[in-house]
């Protein structure tokens, strides 16, 4: 009865695009249909100012690219008990990884040897990587009128970096 409830107040809510958007990418994932997804990556850094995205170059490929300048959304994994939300950043640049000395190792090592064929553990290794990303504002549902829409041009709050995700918005959410 609750879930009803819940689904006729977001029934006319500007946010309901999230909703949708966040259960056909869900509906992806159980499906195990990762190359339609639109998702991007995790947070491995979270600041008030920017937040740094963890991805791999088959999440970057799936959405097309994730060019400098472009917008992505962070989410909470899980909403629980919270309203509808999403963060909106733009794409600063790409950034160093607790890895990042590693793999430029890896490339030396690779480079010296004439880049032989590379292993499979090796490959799924090296495709990961980190990007930058300012925060633009945060969405969230007005808190007294129902079916109304705020922007704050700051994060409000966060909390710890493991408990959102990133994606690559489509066109009916960024409208």
């Amino acid at each position: 009865m609750k879930e009803f409830f819940e689904k006729a107040a977001m029934q006319n809510h500007p946010l309901r695009i999230l909703h949708e958007f966040l259960k056909r990418e869900e509906e992806k994932e159980q499906a195990k249909k990762y190359e339609e997804m639109r998702f991007v990556g995790y947070v491995l850094e979270i600041g008030y100012d920017t937040i740094t995205i963890i991805t791999s170059d088959p999440f970057k490929i799936a959405v097309g690219g994730v060019p400098r300048n472009s917008l992505l959304i962070m989410v909470p994994a899980s909403y629980d008990n919270l309203p509808p939300h999403f963060t909106l950043l733009r794409v600063l640049e790409s950034a160093p990884t607790p890895l990042s000395k590693e793999v430029q190792q890896t490339y030396f090592e690779l480079q010296k040897k004439s880049m032989p064929e590379i292993d499979i553990f090796t490959q799924s290794e090296l495709q990961w990587g980190a990007l930058k990303t300012a925060i633009l504002g945060m969405f969230y549902p007005h808190p007294e009128k129902m079916y109304e829409v705020e922007f704050s041009g700051d994060l409000n709050n966060f909390v710890s970096a493991h408990k959102y995700r990133v994606y690559a918005p489509d066109d009916a959410l960024l409208n």
